[in-house]
């Protein structure tokens, strides 16, 4: 993800993002490189 989303984060370990792409319902979790 781009450094300046990174930066949006609340926390330098795994993070919990919802949200809806094409009508489809998603729960993915983002988990920080390096």
């Amino acid at each position: 993800m781009p450094e300046s989303a990174s930066a949006e984060l609340s926390s330098r370990g795994m993070a919990l993002v919802e949200g809806t792409i094409n009508d489809f319902r998603s729960i993915i979790v983002l988990e920080p490189d390096g």
